[in-house]
């Protein structure tokens, strides 16, 4: 082979076709070839490219078609040449064996433009292959489908469907369940319906995924007693459902509607019948009744849980801890985190954070630090807000030094407190909390250095915390828009003013009419 890639730029395009025509029954030499060719500079054009497909496309290398595809797609402005004239080549030289090497084709460029989510120009190729007597197969239509409906592209969905139907696609049992999730997904359930009924009409059995798709819809929006309805009938008419996603999602939408003991029961209908449950089922009820305030009884619940051999996680304990705290059990939730560490259960920062606000708030702030270092005894590093709880702790006692160290500390490492948290924190640690005022000053600080990104921080985090923003601090920020030439910014920072109810003086007013007259200036 080397030979012909000594010549590579006296070869023709004629014989480089020639060339790989004649390696027809060798893919992996003809494959090497073409990719050698493109290496030491030859420019592939739509009849090379052609010839390269039809081996890969004949010899059912999916992976190397999807490759070639892809770079098409994605050189297709520079080759030259347009996708679809590939077909217009294929079909000239099409014979006995390869009556489907369009479809396989269509096939592959329907999969490749989907992987890169371009629905536009894959829909395109659907509608253009019928002029071939050809669709794409149902596999590439599902394939398509679902990814539209993934990608939230719902309606887009739908419409192929119809589409495809019109020109002759013949839906399978997966086709239609997608259209059902489509359907479930809208919130449509009568449309929903009206599939099962079309599927019963072209005598095509529903599988599982179209049972617990409609499930899990009629769940997902509200409507959980006529899902969890749905799920007993199909139990007792013996279709196939996927059990224990099927109950899981039954049960998660009862405690969405904080139907809590009705998500307990069917809990135990799903253990009654032998369903084998993960930690999902049992995750979302102890979260519903943490939710709820009912500790208690999510403690129950996790105990059963694992006393059935399901491992909990450090989410469905973090949820633990917070509600005991919540309830004013800190002292039950520090000796919890001590037993489930104990049982070698892993435990994140979010559950050492829980426990060390916990010992702080009690006082206990040296406790809290030791959990800090067992955390990077255990290779968990501790973020900012671990840091943050133990210096505000600290300020709590009037540790003023130890909360400094540790401060610089946490700036060793890499993270980078947010100067107000940090003022938050010194003015807390003194028993005052920050007002309308402080926040200014910060804004009014940024403004004065340039630096109006972090003042537009500083001033969301102020309405974050429901303080209202008054005259001078809108003054402020609007003087700080019009310093750095944000002009269009500060006339709509002037007008969220007034929606505010907010009364400009003299001074803001000047300074709006200025930026009017700038920015009337600029574009008029």
């Amino acid at each position: 082979m080397n030979h012909f890639v000594n010549r590579v730029f006296e070869l023709h395009r004629v014989e480089v076709v020639e060339t790989l025509n004649t390696l027809r029954e060798q893919p992996d030499k003809a494959f090497s070839f073409f990719n050698r060719l493109k290496e030491d500079g030859f420019s592939h054009d739509v009849c090379t490219y052609a010839s390269i497909i039809r081996i890969l496309c004949q010899c059912c290398w999916e992976r190397k078609l999807d490759s070639v595809l892809l770079e098409i797609i994605w050189r297709e402005k520079h080759l030259g040449f347009k996708v679809m004239d590939l077909f217009e080549i294929l079909e000239e030289g099409l014979e006995g064996e390869d009556s489907n090497l369009l479809v396989r084709l269509s096939n592959a460029l329907v999969k490749a433009y989907v992987s890169v989510e371009m629905f536009d120009e894959v829909i395109d190729i659907l509608f253009q292959t019928r002029r071939w007597g050809f669709i794409p197969h149902i596999f590439s239509c599902n394939f398509l489908m679902n990814r539209l409906i993934c990608c939230g592209k719902v309606d887009m969905a739908i419409a192929v469907y119809h589409q495809l139907k019109r020109l002759g696609l013949k839906a399978n049992d997966y086709t239609y369940g997608i259209m059902i999730k489509a359907f479930c997904r809208k919130g449509n359930f009568e449309k929903a319906v009206g599939i099962f009924d079309e599927m019963y009409e072209v005598r095509v059995r529903p599988n599982a995924v179209a049972y617990t798709t409609y499930i899990e819809g009629l769940c997902m929006h509200g409507r959980t007693e006529l899902g969890y309805e749905v799920l007993k009938e199909s139990r007792e008419l013996k279709i196939p459902l996927d059990d224990a996603f099927a109950y899981y999602v039954v049960i998660k939408g009862f405690c969405d509607e904080m139907k809590l003991e009705e998500a307990a029961d069917v809990l135990f209908e799903a253990e009654l019948y032998g369903i084998v449950l993960d930690t999902f089922p049992y995750g979302a009820l102890i979260r519903g009744y943490c939710k709820c305030g009912n500790i208690d009884r999510a403690l129950e619940v996790h105990d059963k849980m694992m006393s059935n051999g399901i491992k909990t996680n450090c989410v469905i304990l973090t949820s633990i801890l917070q509600s005991l705290c919540q309830m004013g059990r800190d002292f039950e939730a520090v000796n919890q985190f001590k037993k489930f560490r104990n049982f070698g259960i892993f435990l994140d920062e979010v559950c050492y954070n829980v426990v060390a606000d916990a010992l702080c708030k009690a006082g206990k702030v040296e406790a809290a630090v030791e959990l800090l270092d067992e955390m990077k005894g255990k290779q968990i590093s501790p973020d900012i807000i671990n840091y943050t709880t133990l210096i505000n702790g600290y300020c709590l006692q009037g540790k003023v030094e130890d909360a400094v160290n540790l401060f610089e500390e946490m700036s060793e490492n890499g993270h980078k407190p947010d100067i107000v948290s940090w003022n938050v924190l010194e003015m807390k640690g003194k028993g005052i909390e920050p007002d309308v005022v402080c926040y200014t000053v910060l804004i009014d600080h940024y403004c004065r250095t340039n630096n109006i990104w972090d003042a537009i921080r500083i001033f969301d985090q102020m309405i974050d915390t429901g303080l209202e923003p008054d005259n001078v601090t809108y003054m402020t920020l609007i003087s700080g828009y019009c310093k750095g030439g944000y002009l269009t910014m500060a006339l709509n920072l002037f007008e969220e003013m007034y929606r505010r109810g907010i009364q400009p003086d003299m001074r803001t007013i000047s300074t709006v009419d200025h930026c009017k007259r700038v920015v009337r200036s600029k574009y008029f």
